[in-house]
């Protein structure tokens, strides 16, 4: 199964160094994907997402790339889709296994010539902001299958989980 996401996407909405390569952060993209993602939306919605998430005027694309809707205020809102959920879980993957690789010798911090570690209390900062976009888009992506849920028979419920 393909990403539902890019490497640009995830460039668009976290600084990611050049360096990253694209084969990486498709890495990190198929396990979030697999993983968070595919476990909250269940593995009925994944799956019909990932079947329809590209075809036009379905209600998948929509729940996918975002849509207007009605709220249970009567007001018109925009959901942002899913694809802003993948987008951070992706980050998180990122921010976490990025800091460290796979040796002969075991698994081992990355040090490069020139470079300097974030300092924990920044390393947290950017943890946390990255946490915070993806409640947001957790709780976001509940209120909208609460009012859509006929649009979507494979819905069950939003899975809780523990972000990072």
């Amino acid at each position: 199964m393909s990403n539902l996401i890019t490497a640009s996407d995830l460039r668009a909405a976290y600084q990611i160094s050049t360096n990253v390569s694209d084969a990486d952060l498709n890495r990190f993209i198929a396990t979030a994907q697999k993983g968070d993602f595919a476990y909250i939306l269940g593995d009925a919605l994944y799956y019909a997402l990932t079947q329809w998430y590209d075809t036009e005027g379905s209600a998948y694309k929509e729940l996918f790339e975002g849509v207007a809707y009605i709220n249970n205020n009567n007001h018109s809102v925009y959901y942002d889709g899913v694809k802003d959920l993948l987008v951070w879980m992706a980050v998180k993957v990122f921010l976490v296994e990025e800091q460290k690789r796979s040796t002969r010798s075991g698994i081992v911090k990355q040090r490069k010539d020139n470079s300097e570690f974030l300092s924990s209390e920044d390393l947290n900062n950017a943890v946390y902001y990255v946490r915070g976009n993806i409640i947001h888009n957790v709780n976001r992506l509940k209120e909208y299958l609460s009012i859509e849920y006929a649009s979507f028979p494979e819905f069950d419920e939003i899975k809780s989980i523990t972000v990072l």
